[in-house]
C-alpha cells in the first residue's frame, strides 16, 4: 500500500513481494472471461536481484511454442533489455525491445508497458516507460499490426514472475503491481516527480481496472516465510 512520507512530502510503498528464481517463485491466474485484448497497461515497481538471464515479468501462454510475454531478455547481445513479444510457435508476430539495458540491482525501477493496437501509428501501439520517461530508442522492433488481438486478457493462463512453461523465472522484488484492462495509460497515472528531490515517486492509481484488471499491493504478510 502507498502511504504518505512526511519526511519528503511524497509517498512510500509499504510492501513488496520477493521472487527467488532458485525457488521457482511465481503467481498464476487464468481469467474466466476475455477482456480487451487490444488495449491494456501494466505498471510495476521492480528491484532486480540477478541480471544476465531471461526473466519474465508477465506472460500469457497457450502452449510451449505459443507465448506473449513482457520480460527482461536477450536482444542484440544483452539479456537486460525490456522485451515485449508474441511468438506463435513458428515466428514472431510482434517484437518490441528497448535499447537501454536495466542492470541496476541496488535501486528500484518503475516500469509501465502500455498497449493499444487500435492506434494508427505503429510506434504508439506499444509504449514503454522507465521511471516516468517514455523510452523511444527501441532498436530494431516490429510492432503489432493495427487492431491486433494479443493473447493478453484472453482466457488462458497468465503468469507473473515466469513464463507459461515454468522457466525464465524473475529474480528480485515486485511492488505496486497494477494491470489495467481496456486503457493505454502513461506513467503519470502511477507516479510523479517529487518537487523537493527530483526523484520519481509512486502515486496511488485512482482509476478503473476493467474486466480482467487487478491490483496487487502484497499487504498480507501473515505467512512471511
Amino acid at each position: 500500500a502507498i502511504t504518505e512520507d512526511s519526511a519528503l512530502g511524497g509517498t512510500d510503498i509499504q510492501r513488496s513481494l520477493r521472487f527467488r528464481s532458485n525457488n521457482n517463485a511465481s503467481l498464476t491466474r487464468t481469467p474466466s472471461s476475455a477482456g480487451n485484448r487490444k488495449t491494456f497497461t501494466l505498471s510495476v515497481w521492480i528491484k532486480r536481484g540477478k541480471i544476465g538471464t531471461d526473466q519474465a515479468i508477465l506472460d500469457a501462454q497457450n502452449s510451449s511454442g505459443d507465448q506473449a510475454t513482457l520480460r527482461f531478455s536477450s536482444e542484440g547481445g544483452s539479456n537486460d533489455k525490456i522485451n515485449v513479444f508474441y511468438y506463435n510457435g513458428s515466428s514472431f508476430v510482434y517484437r518490441v525491445h528497448t535499447s537501454a539495458e536495466l542492470r541496476d540491482v541496488s535501486g528500484w525501477y518503475h516500469l509501465v508497458i502500455a498497449f493499444d493496437t487500435t492506434q494508427a501509428t505503429s510506434t504508439n501501439r506499444v509504449k514503454i516507460y522507465q521511471n516516468g520517461v517514455q523510452l523511444t530508442d527501441m532498436g530494431n522492433s516490429d510492432y503489432p499490426s493495427q487492431n491486433y488481438d494479443t493473447p493478453f486478457n484472453n482466457t488462458i493462463v497468465h503468469t507473473i514472475g515466469r513464463n507459461g512453461t515454468a522457466s525464465n523465472y524473475f529474480d528480485g522484488y515486485m511492488s505496486e503491481f497494477n494491470f489495467i484492462d481496456g486503457q493505454q495509460l502513461d506513467s503519470t497515472y502511477f507516479g510523479f516527480t517529487d518537487s523537493q528531490t527530483g526523484i520519481w515517486m509512486p502515486k496511488r492509481y485512482e482509476g478503473t481496472y476493467g474486466t480482467n484488471g487487478f491490483y496487487l499491493k502484497f499487504a498480507d504478510n501473515s505467512a512471511a516465510s
